[in-house]
């Protein structure tokens, strides 16, 4: 008698997007562009991304709504599989800068 077992290991690539700007006037909203690829067919794959305070909307998802505060904020985006699918993580980071576009009150036309 013999008994077959099949070691099923996790696989994937998490991307988070390339690194963007956006410019506002103070006040800045976008959005990140994450993707998930070479996932093992019947693993789940769950998603999630930092720094939360951020993230306005879509938090466990690849394309979630952001308002950065600061001159350059780095988000990671981390993909996970439950501990009985192997427990595996992956992660990928996207920087977004702000670019303030408001007219500087000392500028004169002449």
């Amino acid at each position: 008698l013999t008994d077959t077992v099949t070691l099923i290991v996790p696989g994937g690539v998490a991307n988070a997007g390339s690194d963007f700007t956006i410019q506002g006037c103070g006040v800045y909203s976008g959005q990140l562009s994450g993707s998930f690829g070479g996932g093992t067919p019947g693993v789940v794959y769950n998603f999630a991304w930092t720094p939360v305070a951020t993230i306005t909307s879509g938090a466990s998802t690849l394309t979630p709504a952001i308002a950065p505060t600061a001159a350059s904020t780095t988000y990671t985006l981390t993909a996970t599989t439950a501990a009985a699918q192997g427990g595996c993580t992956f992660t990928d980071q996207v920087t977004v800068a702000t670019q303030n576009i408001s007219a500087d009150a000392a500028f004169s036309y002449q």
